[in-house]
């Protein structure tokens, strides 16, 4: 038996459930309510999320990181999501509880490699002025001048680079991220 809304066509099985539970952590009511989620946005019922889809969400469209974080969702240029891989971008909102093991999908190491993803705007693997630069012009839009943008991307980047190679390693931005209740503040309250 299958989980599904009249305006779709399509379903998730009991088996497909089992197995983004166990990747993700979620429970069934939480599978299904990502699920449901996930069809509300599919408005076309076409099975799978295109960019556009999460341009069309207003908290998505609203936010200065917007495009950022719909990028997460399509990693290495992809063109549709399905719902198992929305599920487990999902699952690293999911609160970090006291047994939470390392490894897991929400952990605060998961949780610190997703906001340092955020951070790597050229996906290269480390963090370097102008990526700061970015964020910056991103999160303060045009109440800081470009000059001022760059002195505080420059001084964030002098900060964090403990081995002054001019970038922050994921190793760097861990350690000056050390004392942020990540666990907290990047946990949904509708996931606990």
């Amino acid at each position: 038996m299958g989980y599904a809304f009249s305006k779709h066509y399509y379903q998730i099985t009991d088996d497909e459930i089992k197995t983004i539970k166990k990747e993700t952590g979620f429970s069934t009511s939480q599978v299904k309510r990502l699920f449901n989620r996930f069809q509300h946005i599919d408005c076309d019922g076409r099975g799978y999320l295109l960019r556009s889809d999460f341009e069309n969400i207003n908290e998505v469209a609203l936010n200065p990181m917007g495009d950022k974080l719909t990028d997460l969702f399509f990693p290495d240029n992809a063109t549709k999501v399905h719902f198992p891989e929305f599920a487990k971008q999902f699952a690293v909102f999911r609160p970090v509880k006291m047994n939470t093991p390392g490894y897991a999908v929400n952990s605060r190491d998961a949780k610190l490699k997703f906001l340092y993803s955020l951070m790597d705007g050229n996906k290269d693997g480390k963090v370097d002025r102008e990526d700061v630069y970015e964020v910056l012009e991103l999160m303060m839009g045009a109440k800081v001048d470009a000059e001022q943008l760059n002195l505080i991307a420059a001084r964030v980047i002098d900060e964090a680079d403990t081995n002054q190679d001019g970038v922050i390693s994921i190793h760097e931005f861990q350690k000056i991220t050390e004392e942020l209740e990540v666990g907290v503040k990047m946990s949904f309250i509708s996931f606990r």
